[in-house]
């Protein structure tokens, strides 16, 4: 069950010496396969963008190896490798957005305070991996219609392209299958051998289409609000 979202998620995971395979399948009333649009405003004569948001799943795995707290409640300087599925920005060209979170007692460039009750703030920044995204921003100024998409797809590249995946939406659930290399040889992944546990969380960010509900958990978008304590085993192949 996603805390955050109040939804199950059902994981599968297996592979084959070379490469991790994850299936993911998750419940969602409405496939939600836009971000942030261009809205023509006819009266100032620009666009500006609107509030649709896509759906999103977020795989948070520890990367200092330390068996400590994921929950932004109990937060603790941390790295992490974000695995970052988003219907309308990365399944086009078939990927996973492939990101690094850090925790920080001091203050980074474009972070953002966290309250911690052990160490009183910390700040929380997240980028890309080394490489291009699989997606692209596009903006219009001359009118040419009243609403546009804002990002296009596009091939990523270096370790920003580590992880493939695709995701499809029928009868009101997502069901996504995602590939890595068990091994990147990138510093900003985690790295998978076998007879190792991992730590990790899963959460489902539904931005689109559904109210609030105060005595939910809410996720902090674009903050990897996964904390969900799950052990991944990479167990020896099987004859």
């Amino acid at each position: 069950m996603d805390a955050s979202s109040q939804r199950p998620i059902r994981l599968k995971a297996f592979h084959n010496g070379q490469s991790i395979y994850l299936l993911v399948v998750y419940p969602d009333s409405a496939a939600s396969e836009s971000h942030k649009s261009w809205f023509w405003d006819a009266a100032e004569q620009i666009y500006k963008p609107g509030n649709d948001q896509e759906d999103m799943l977020v795989l948070k795995w520890r990367l200092n190896g330390e068996n400590l707290s994921l929950s932004p409640e109990q937060l603790v300087p941390h790295k992490a490798d974000i695995w970052f599925w988003k219907a309308c920005r990365t399944n086009p060209s078939g990927y996973l957005d492939d990101k690094m979170q850090e925790v920080t007692v001091e203050p980074q460039a474009e972070s953002l305070p966290l309250p911690s009750r052990q160490y009183g703030t910390l700040y929380l920044r997240r980028s890309g991996d080394e490489g291009r995204a699989a997606y692209t921003e596009k903006f219009f100024f001359d009118y040419q219609g009243d609403v546009l998409l804002r990002y296009y797809p596009q091939e990523p590249s270096g370790s920003r392209a580590d992880i493939r995946g695709k995701g499809h939406w029928a009868d009101g659930t997502w069901t996504l299958e995602i590939q890595r290399p068990l091994q990147t040889g990138h510093e900003d992944d985690v790295q998978f051998e076998i007879g190792q546990t991992y730590l990790f969380a899963a959460a489902v960010y539904e931005m689109a289409g559904t109210g609030i509900e105060p005595q939910w958990q809410q996720p902090l978008y674009r903050t990897g609000n996964a904390f969900d304590r799950l052990y991944l085993v990479i167990e020896p192949p099987h004859d």
